[in-house]
């Protein structure tokens, strides 16, 4: 999947020391996927991270934009 992120996400990626490799993981295969409740355009990718103390890496992604954008 091609993606970009906004100025947001990339903050969080510095801020919450996420691995970029985690998001790849989480987009390619989620454990679970749903519908943003308050906003149509976007998706939660929700995935667990073993190597971070099997944390969920939640991904929030505008699916309407080419290339989709990461959000959060």
């Amino acid at each position: 999947m091609l993606y970009i992120f906004t100025k947001h996400a990339r903050t969080m990626l510095v801020e919450r020391n996420i691995n970029p490799d985690w998001i790849d993981r989480v987009l390619q295969a989620p454990a679970l996927r749903q519908s943003d409740p308050t906003d149509e355009t976007l998706e939660r990718f929700f995935g667990k991270i073993e190597e971070a103390d099997d944390c969920v890496l939640r991904v929030v992604v505008n699916i309407r934009e080419i290339p989709v954008r990461i959000v959060s």
